[in-house]
């Protein structure tokens, strides 16, 4: 789906940064069935994105380790991310409560750093802030303190 939307917003600035006068008018003729092309291929977009997030829920269902289960629901947040807000973060919540469970801080904060970072993108600011204000970033260490800071700014 960031594709596509990344394939639409190039297209429609080539579309309008062209000359629409003298043989430019064919290039422009290009990019509009070009556009046309790749907005016809949005429904295969989600059915590939649909079928590789019910590939990675099938294997968490049937994971049995805490590793194999906080990668793949990392994996699901990452797919839902730009897909899906609500689910991502329903898959965030959960592994956070593994986390917990397991006494896993740092895999703790990891998520609730990303947990962060999908509430901003959500335009949930104000949620963001207070969660990230829960986390002391003195406490952190290497990759996990460089990723609070790169959230919080």
């Amino acid at each position: 789906m960031k594709n596509v939307a990344l394939i639409i917003t190039l297209l429609f600035y080539i579309l309008f940064s062209l000359p629409v006068w003298g043989n430019r008018s064919e290039e422009v003729e290009t990019a509009l069935r070009e556009l046309q092309y790749t907005i016809g291929l949005s429904d295969d977009y989600d059915r590939g994105k649909t079928k590789e997030i019910d590939a990675l829920k099938s294997k968490l269902n049937h994971s049995r380790s805490y590793d194999t289960g906080y990668f793949l629901t990392s994996r699901l947040i990452e797919e839902y991310e730009a897909y899906l807000c609500d689910s991502a973060l329903y898959y965030v919540n959960k592994n956070i409560v593994n986390a917990r469970t397991r006494g896993d801080k740092p895999g703790e904060i990891r998520v609730l750093l990303t947990k962060c970072d999908i509430l901003g993108r959500a335009g949930l600011f104000m949620e963001a802030l207070d969660l990230l204000n829960t986390i002391d970033p003195e406490s952190l260490d290497g990759d996990l303190k460089q990723n609070y800071y790169s959230t919080a700014y």
